[in-house]
């Protein structure tokens, strides 16, 4: 494109938008919020968007094709964080919601870190339930798809079974879990008791005993790293559902491989092991970072599970749960505002973290 071409599309769409915000601007002004303004506003972006198509004519069709779609994702992401962000500078309660919002600065930031006394044992126990969902997820997940990337007997019923939890609401494996893991009639116990092991305090804060028992550390985990029944029963309840995950993405990665260095590796004369460790392993290492990274985003936005689980137990509390709870509950909406941030940043860092390991050299070197 060259440069009078360039500047021609620049100052259209500036005068189109120039143009569409005074056409938003008349239809809020003369109507009262509500349907006929919203119905309105969006038959005035369809008539110019028509209208700047016309004008643009075929030469800029691939630049005018991207509008509505960038329009959504400026309406369903880009606003609401910068909403977010505004209200985490300012005070803003439900006392005040509807008059002045004072101005308070990173004062907002600081009370979350000094007053909030739930904040650091909820990141610390989101952090963990993503770095330990992960590992046992990725575990089982691999293990399920290299046993049935064999020849096993009922292979397609078996794929089915194992990804049933996954088609299954949070809520319902929340709640399904629940009774599965009562103490005194849960079906986990009960079926303990019949080969004669005594049955485990799930759904309580009770210590692992094995993990208590360790010396020096051991207290330590219990106090600063949940390792308690009710933390490990969260954990085996969002393996289960989500393991099937991971299992069907990497069961379709193995299914994809190439043959040709696997023969290699067999008249090489390469042990199953080897060929797992150099071959495997490697040949999947972008698609693993691709399954891990949206299962960690995933996780980082648990609620129905947990909250069927514990309801608002602050001793199984995690981030989402504690934003719904100082946001919408307390209605302290600048609060609820920053630990969203927050949360925001760390899945930022987790993006990051997944791009630097997984990204694009390895991707360029497969």
């Amino acid at each position: 494109m060259g440069s009078q071409q360039l500047l021609r599309l620049i100052l259209t769409l500036g005068i189109w938008i120039g143009v569409l915000a005074g056409a938003w601007g008349a239809v809020w002004s003369l109507l009262p919020p509500g349907p006929p303004a919203v119905l309105l506003s969006a038959a005035a972006f369809v008539a110019l968007y028509l209208a700047l198509m016309l004008r643009l004519g075929d030469a800029y069709l691939r630049f005018t094709l991207l509008i509505p779609a960038m329009a959504l994702l400026l309406l369903v992401t880009v606003v609401p964080i910068a909403f977010l962000t505004y209200l985490a500078f300012f005070r803003v309660t439900i006392l005040n919601f509807r008059s002045h919002w004072p101005f308070v600065g990173l004062e907002n930031f600081v009370t979350v870190f000094r007053n909030d006394p739930l904040f650091l044992p909820t990141l610390v126990r989101t952090l963990e339930l993503l770095v330990l969902g992960l590992l046992f997820q990725f575990g089982l997940g691999l293990g399920m798809a290299l046993w049935l990337n064999r020849r096993v007997r009922f292979e397609s019923l078996l794929a089915t079974l194992i990804l049933l939890p996954m088609m299954t609401n949070s809520i319902v494996v929340g709640m399904l879990w629940k009774h599965l893991l009562n103490f005194y009639n849960g079906l986990l116990n009960l079926l303990l008791g019949l080969v004669g092991v005594e049955g485990f305090p799930w759904l309580t804060t009770t210590p692992i005993e094995f993990i208590a028992a360790l010396p020096a550390i051991g207290p330590w985990l219990v106090e600063h790293l949940n390792a308690n029944y009710a933390f490990l029963s969260i954990l085996v309840t969002n393996t289960w559902q989500w393991m099937p995950f991971m299992f069907l993405l990497l069961r379709a990665a193995l299914r994809s491989l190439p043959a040709e260095p696997f023969e290699a590796a067999r008249i090489d004369g390469a042990t199953a092991w080897q060929t797992f460790w150099f071959l495997t392993l490697p040949l999947l290492k972008g698609v693993i970072g691709v399954v891990l990274l949206v299962r960690a985003i995933d996780i980082l936005k648990t609620f129905g599970m947990i909250w069927a689980l514990f309801g608002n137990a602050t001793v199984t509390r995690v981030m989402p749960i504690h934003i719904y709870t100082v946001g919408i509950q307390s209605q302290d909406y600048s609060q609820g505002a920053v630990l969203s941030l927050l949360l925001a940043m760390v899945s930022v860092a987790v993006y990051w973290t997944f791009q630097r390991s997984f990204g694009r050299p390895v991707l360029a070197r497969d």
